[in-house]
């Protein structure tokens, strides 16, 4: 069909108006003066069920209702839609003798995945012709745009789409992705196009898909509300309440909390066990969402539920075939929103998502976009805290916020945007663990940690669908940092970013395929230690990794995450001989925010292409970034560089111009030494966001934070001003006043009149944490009902049962006397001759005086002074002794102990 008698044969179906078309056809008689609006979306079903009126929700749902054309905002997206649906009638294909509508997507080759997402990419440029259209955004071009979907859809249901037609490639395209794209074509042009099209497409969709799975990886979570959302659709079109009701029932599973099979996803062969494999994919209480049985998803099919979700409520309000969303808005606080990070997604829930074009903050707007669908189906109340959630994230997004969003979202966004009665939200602050998927998150006012883990319960990375192919170390310890830099991870991060160099990873450097790996065989870290607790607004992260093969690494990592900083820390790091080990602190691609000029201990800024090795490095700093601290003064590479890469590096499915596109990035790296043939190295250093390099090199001279142990049995850090410590324990073993009996992190708090200890057990396999303190606790002042309390003379026992809780922190908070002034005094004079020489003990306890001194006087900032003092002279000799005796050790945990005594300004 030419071009010319596709005009002659719809002009006299496109002379009629857009709207009256479409509302008559798809209401049809009484029923199109039905009050519409009348009814709140989300009510209880008080509408007869009614295929037309479900229709003309759908149909709201995409264009809007009652736009305020006059928005710049609005004309601003009309325009973005009629231009790239022009792009596309304007190299639509016409010829007899085509093999495909557009002539970069043949469909001639019919065997493998790309060639079936040409499928979906067909489909969806007539969906956006068609939505182009029916929102009046085509102006002289309206009758040549409904005339190429009309000719394109009817060609398809002639031959790659039709009840004749033979799948081929990516199941995901003829059951979920085309259907999709087709259905929301046939609504909009409902009445437009001849009905012998719209029911061959949708016989053909039958023919493909006649009923929704019941098992294996397409009945599972985000994968099942997509069928349910076609089969939805095509009900709606083709009239037919079984598949109605079938789209509703098939939520039901997905509408509740995973029910994993009982064990780590690592022992299970997907192939040969597909119910336990794929019974860990949904939502779980404490925010974690898995998809695909081993893989934290909450940013890739995540999005993709919400999508899908909120599209069937919004064409079935009102009808006894809509779900109920209640479940759902309590998921958007627990499992989407922590990961919204100024209008963007953070990469390390995103999956295999990170080698595609939609970045993190296309992510971002997919997750607003389905915040605003929920909208009518909210409580009074959950609708309130929506709009100020969305308050919050909408204006990071730049000069036009709203850019993206579909036509309804624009306008809902604006009303909250310019209604001065809601008011965005605070920024989030906290320590999230995410149990089942093996991830931790921080979140400060400014900036956030996304800690990436992999263990006998997730896989280390996704490459299925040859994409992601150089994810090899992008959940081993990976340690990502989230500031006002909010193109950092996205235009081409992941291309360009030297793949063996991720923040916060240990790697062995050995060189590493960049191939897929086949569904279900996906790596595990053999041990179940990954994990941590939140101490609300702190926390702590640990994993025990050996890394995948040829790697021969293995080592314990820690995370300890505090209001101004975070530490890092790793031990029992070993690499096979003939290999070399290091530990990449930082690895910053240098943006207009991230400036980048990369100075250690303030020489002179590396300049583009250098780089340098210095040993027994103190500090470093990235301008735009952050202050680092390294402990142990260790040797440090530091380099400038710039790289290059093609999105078809990292993916086998993106193809033509967009895969081909040469990228570069200008990176600057911070890179801890461990040398050739490692058998128990370690690190630690402090990470200090926001920090200029002058406070950086102040807080080298005067640490706030004390590392009190790191070694393969334990890694402990106090932040001394706030009295808190967290310990990873990877064994039965000590750190400060507490010793527990099992592999757990413990974090204690301490004030002036409680102590608050927390437990978790992160490889998820006790039933009770038995943790004794020596200290005089005199009452239990709150606590879990998990925990239980044995008192003693000085000291008492806490046993937390852990048992079922994937992961999850318990506490309690006792009342105490806290140690005093005079009781390093007296702790000291018991070591003096015996545990320290005389010479020494001697200047400690003249200052020891003056401090007790100053404390009792009420002059506490003399008090820090002569305190610092203290715990330098002691550090100073305790560094001399090959084995500090327990005594020692106990009376520099005890200073420490009582820095924040003098910053409480409490006697």
């Amino acid at each position: 069909m030419t071009k010319e008698s596709m005009m002659t044969s719809m002009t006299t179906l496109t002379a009629l108006s857009r709207r009256s078309i479409l509302r008559g056809a798809l209401l049809g008689g009484a029923l199109a003066a039905f009050p519409f609006g009348l009814l709140p979306k989300g009510k209880a079903a008080s509408l007869p069920d009614s295929f037309g009126v479900g229709r003309q929700q759908w149909l709201e749902h995409l264009l809007g209702k009652d736009l305020n054309t006059s928005d710049p905002s609005i004309t601003s997206q009309l325009a973005s839609i009629g231009s790239a649906a022009r792009s596309a009638m304007n190299t639509y294909v016409t010829s007899a003798s085509r093999t495909g509508l557009w002539s970069d997507l043949s469909l001639a080759a019919r065997a493998t995945n790309a060639d079936s997402a040409r499928v979906t990419t067909t489909a969806r440029r007539l969906r956006s012709i068609a939505l182009a259209w029916a929102a009046g955004a085509l102006g002289p071009d309206a009758d040549r745009g409904l005339a190429t979907v009309a000719d394109g859809l009817a060609w398809l249901s002639r031959d790659v789409f039709s009840t004749g037609g033979v799948r081929y490639g990516n199941w995901y395209d003829w059951d979920v992705s085309a259907p999709q794209a087709l259905n929301d074509a046939l609504v909009l042009t409902f009445g437009a196009i001849p009905a012998s099209t719209r029911t061959a497409l949708l016989d053909a969709e039958r023919h493909f898909t006649p009923v929704i799975p019941q098992t294996g990886t397409t009945a599972a979570a985000a994968n099942r509300v997509l069928f349910c959302d076609s089969f939805c659709g095509r009900g709606l079109l083709g009239e037919n309440a079984d598949e109605l009701t079938a789209a509703r029932d098939g939520l039901a599973p997905v509408l509740t909390y995973a029910q994993p099979y009982g064990g780590p996803v690592g022992l299970v062969d997907g192939n040969k066990d597909e119910a336990a494999f794929f019974s860990n994919d949904g939502f779980y209480p404490d925010g974690s969402f898995i998809q695909h049985g081993q893989f934290p998803y909450i940013g890739g099919y995540g999005a993709s539920y919400l999508t899908s979700i909120t599209a069937i409520a919004a064409r079935t309000s009102g009808m006894s075939w809509c779900p109920d969303l209640g479940i759902v808005h309590g998921w958007i606080h627990s499992s989407f929103e922590p990961w919204l990070w100024r209008g963007l997604v953070m990469d390390t829930v995103r999956g295999r998502q990170l080698a595609t074009v939609a970045g993190d903050q296309g992510t971002g707007l997919s997750f607003i976009n389905g915040m605003l669908d929920l909208l009518p189906s909210a409580s009074d109340a959950e609708r309130s805290r929506l709009k100020s959630l969305i308050k919050a994230e909408l204006p990071w997004r730049g000069t036009q916020p709203t850019a993206g969003l579909g036509l309804p979202e624009t306008a809902l966004a604006l009303e909250i945007l310019g209604d001065p009665t809601v008011v965005a939200r605070s920024p989030l602050n906290g320590t999230w663990v995410f149990g089942p998927m093996d991830r931790v998150l921080h979140r400060r006012d400014d900036w956030a940690v996304a800690f990436a883990m992999n263990s006998l319960r997730m896989a280390d990375y996704e490459n299925g669908s040859n994409e992601n192919l150089r994810g090899w170390y992008t959940s081993d310890a990976a340690t990502f940092l989230y500031t006002g830099d909010l193109d950092q991870f996205d235009d081409a991060y992941w291309c360009t970013v030297n793949a063996y160099r991720i923040p916060g990873t240990t790697v062995d450097t050995v060189a590493r395929d960049a191939t897929a790996t086949p569904w279900r065989a996906e790596y595990h870290n053999p041990s179940l230690m990954a994990g941590g607790l939140s101490a609300q607004t702190w926390g702590v992260a640990t994993i025990d990794l050996t890394a995948k093969a040829p790697s021969t690494l293995h080592g314990r990592f820690s995370r300890f995450f505090f209001d101004d900083c975070y530490v890092c820390a790793g031990a029992g790091i070993s690499v096979s001989s003939g290999r070399s080990a290091e530990t990449i602190v930082e690895n910053r691609r240098v943006t207009a925010t991230s400036s980048g000029p990369l100075t250690i201990e303030g020489s002179v800024p590396l300049a583009l292409g250098e780089s340098k090795t210095v040993d027994n490095a103190g500090w470093a700093h990235i301008g735009g970034v952050a202050g680092y601290v390294m402990l142990g003064r260790p040797t440090v590479l530091a380099l400038h560089e710039q790289r290059s890469g093609r999105l078809s590096d990292i993916s086998g499915t993106i193809t033509g111009t967009t895969a081909s596109t040469v990228h570069t990035g200008d990176y600057v790296v911070l890179a801890l030494q461990h040398g050739p043939r490692a058998t128990d190295a370690s690190y630690a250093y402090i990470v200090a966001p926001g920090l200029d390099a002058a406070a950086t090199a102040q807080l080298a001279a005067k640490l706030s934070v004390r590392l009190l142990g790191n070694t393969p049995g334990v890694q402990a850090v106090r932040h001394e001003p706030a009295g808190r410590l967290g310990a990873a324990f990877y064994e039965a073993g000590t750190a400060s006043v507490i010793t527990v009996d099992a592999a757990c992190v413990i974090a204690v708090e301490e004030t002036d009149s409680s102590i608050t200890v927390r437990a978790s057990d992160p490889t998820q396999s006790l039933s009770r944490i038995r943790a004794e303190l020596r200290i005089h606790a005199d009452t239990v002042i709150e606590s879990d009902p998990r925990v239980s309390w044995a008192p003693g003379a000085d000291s008492c026992t806490l046993t937390f049962d852990v048992s079922g809780l994937t992961g999850s922190t318990v506490s309690a908070r006792l009342a105490w006397q806290p140690p005093s002034a005079a009781d390093l005094a007296a702790a000291l004079g018991r070591l003096i001759g015996r545990d320290i020489p005389g010479s020494v003990g001697a200047q400690l306890q003249k200052t020891a005086g003056h401090f007790i001194g100053v404390f009792n006087s009420g002059d506490f900032a003399a008090a820090r002074t002569e305190l610092h003092t203290f715990q330098t002279t002691l550090d100073d000799w305790v560094s001399t002794q090959a084995r500090p005796t327990a005594g020692v050790l106990a009376l520099v945990d005890l200073a420490s102990r009582l820095v924040t005594r003098t910053l409480n300004n409490r006697s």
